[in-house]
């Protein structure tokens, strides 16, 4: 039995081995874009979450100052003055509380302002002890 491999034979295989290899590729591509859908869903949730959370964190701070206005005698100027001297805190008028950043006194890594023990090795930071 003698084999022939004819030029049509090796193009049909050839053919056969791209045809193959675009699927894959293809499939890898439907596989990335249902993938970034589901990142894309996540991000537009996590979105709609924040957006509530500012909606009412609003609502909380006009009942407050109307409350404090109210019962103070301080005035919308008082307001205003006060927002723009903690805004200025640190030196930018941005609309944004500048966030303090304290090296560890054991490790010296940084740690946000606020927390309570280093992040990295676990030693009481300054800050929550009451000293600076």
């Amino acid at each position: 039995m003698t084999l022939t491999i004819t030029a049509s034979t090796i193009m049909g295989l050839i053919n056969w081995v791209w045809d193959y290899h675009q699927h894959k590729r293809i499939g890898d591509a439907q596989a990335e874009a249902r993938l970034g859908a589901s990142s894309a869903e996540s991000a537009k949730s996590q979105v709609e979450e924040l957006g509530a959370a500012v909606d009412r964190l609003t609502l909380a701070n006009q009942a407050m100052w109307e409350l404090l206005r109210e019962k103070s005698g301080l005035s919308d100027a008082d307001l205003a003055s006060r927002v723009e001297e903690i805004d200025m805190r640190d030196g930018v008028r941005d609309g944004r509380v500048a966030r303090s950043i304290a090296n560890c006194p054991e490790c010296g890594r940084p740690n946000r302002d606020g927390r309570q023990q280093c992040i990295y090795c676990g030693t009481a930071l300054p800050s929550a002890t009451g000293s600076s």
